[in-house]
């Protein structure tokens, strides 16, 4: 009976150890799901903050890969050039939190040095693994040039660097087309999955191509914008996420089915609302722009957006008629590909659940479809700013 008794007790505690042995190689190396990058969206601050432009390591965690400081941009700071909403650099609302950080991508004749931030992991990769990657930039409103080549690369070891140098390195998660941001007053993701080497602690984000490598755009100044322009491509930087993936999951990075044509350009206008307009005038005034073939609800359509769920609160028995728009190409592309017909309600639907998550009733707001039907009023021979101009979301009084 003894030996009975020290036979199970082995095989007990041989178990113990071999669940616990399998918890600490799953707790090394991250769990599935999880955030291997702790502070991503730039919101834990460590003392007061920074008091100007290059303070990226008053966020918790992270540093300047090299010499030319990274910038942290924070809110409620009454510092007007580390504002998010408005910098030298142009403005944003954060894509999650309030904070964000910033890079500059590439400059004019290597005039200004590119920046990069970094961070340290908190687990080591495991080899063979896949991670699924995620960030989100933004191409600061007052560049000259925008850029592709905006990537994660991943390192055993810290790969900072004391000079203001570029970091020439392997880019290894960009954009699956390289494609150049030249989004303003919007976020556009970088995705995809990385296959770790084994034992990567850090992520570097920033340009790690060499400058006649990175495709530069000219970027065409907003009328409205009388801001002056930077020589270069600078970005905001914000929601970083790495994520250990089971054998079975995938990356989610969106749909293949959108077909990369077209402008990306998103319209902006100039803000002119008056306390002496009529509810009719405000609405009207606060028409909110879409990238092509997109839905996604930008900073500045936000502030809109907000500004209607205030005044429907003050008015409750108005009900609004919510009036989505497509431009030609996107109806073009529609006849064949049904990705594209229901853009128009997505954009609806989607301003009608963020005026619902503000409050607002449902019953209360009214979505429509115009499609191509009724394009906005042409500004010259500017096709891709007339194109930019009707991919909008409309705002009408419903008076029976």
């Amino acid at each position: 009976m003894l030996k009975l008794l020290k036979t199970l007790n082995y095989r007990i505690m041989k178990k113990y150890f071999l669940f616990a042995s399998m918890l600490s190689v799953s707790l090394a190396f991250g769990q599935s799901g999880e955030n291997m990058v702790e502070n991503g969206s730039f919101e834990s601050i460590t003392g007061k903050g920074p008091k100007k432009l290059g303070g990226i390591e008053s966020a918790t965690g992270w540093i300047s890969a090299t010499g030319a400081k990274a910038d942290l941009f924070l809110k409620d700071k009454k510092l007007p050039e580390i504002d998010p909403e408005k910098n030298i650099y142009g403005g944003e609302q954060a894509q999650d939190g309030q904070n964000f950080a910033g890079v500059w991508v590439y400059s004019q004749g290597n005039k200004i040095p590119r920046t990069y931030i970094t961070a340290k992991l908190n687990a080591p990769m495991k080899k063979g693994q896949a991670y699924c990657v995620k960030f989100y930039v933004s191409l600061g409103d007052n560049s000259k040039f925008a850029t592709n080549n905006i990537a994660a690369n991943f390192s055993k070891k810290d790969i900072s660097i004391a000079d203001k140098k570029s970091i020439i390195d392997q880019p290894h998660v960009r954009d699956v087309k390289n494609r150049v941001f030249s989004g303003t007053y919007s976020w556009e993701r970088v995705c995809g999955t990385y296959i770790a080497e084994g034992g990567e602690r850090f992520i570097t984000i920033g340009n790690f191509n060499m400058t006649e490598e990175t495709k530069v755009d000219k970027v065409k100044k907003d009328p409205s914008n009388k801001a002056p322009q930077v020589g270069g491509a600078y970005y905001f930087i914000d929601n970083i996420s790495v994520q250990l993936l089971d054998d079975e999951e995938r990356c989610d990075c969106g749909s293949d089915d959108y077909v990369e044509v077209g402008s990306s350009m998103i319209y902006s206008k100039s803000d002119y609302i008056r306390d002496n307009m009529t509810l009719e005038e405000k609405l009207a005034a606060s028409t909110v722009y879409f990238g092509f073939g997109r839905d996604l609800i930008t900073g500045s359509a936000q502030r809109d957006l907000d500004r209607i769920a205030k005044w429907m609160k003050e008015n409750p028995n108005v009900r609004i008629r919510v009036i989505a728009h497509i431009d030609e190409e996107e109806a073009k592309l529609a006849v064949d590909n049904p990705v594209y017909k229901a853009v128009a309600m997505r954009r609806a639907n989607g301003v009608i659940k963020y005026l619902m998550d503000q409050g607002i009733d449902e019953s209360r707001l009214v979505a429509t479809d115009k499609g191509d039907r009724a394009p906005a009023e042409s500004e010259g021979d500017d096709i891709e700013l007339n194109q930019a101009k009707n991919r909008r979301v409309e705002f009408q009084i419903i008076t029976r």
